[in-house]
């Protein structure tokens, strides 16, 4: 079977979408829009030992939890995750 090749050796590369609106999806997903809202947020956080969890605060650990949930979310959305 011959693959199909997106690209075509344009030196300035390949973009998939116009906006953020246009959908698009990997691995035979349902096409989604570009993901957006508090996953952009940027964290600030402070390294400690003291309390075993290796941050200042408990919000700061629940802080990147929700991020990670963002991305988690985000990947199996457009298809590039599968897992669980």
């Amino acid at each position: 079977m011959a693959v199909d090749y997106l690209g075509d050796n344009n030196p300035d590369g390949v973009v998939m979408g116009l906006s953020a609106s246009e959908k698009i999806a990997f691995y035979n997903a349902t096409p989604v829009v570009q993901p957006s809202g508090s996953g952009g947020t940027t964290l600030t956080l402070t390294y400690t030992a003291s309390n075993g969890f290796g941050f200042t605060t408990s919000a700061q650990m629940e802080s990147v939890k929700a991020q990670l949930a963002y991305i988690v979310s985000s990947l199996k959305a457009l298809g590039l995750s599968a897992g669980e």
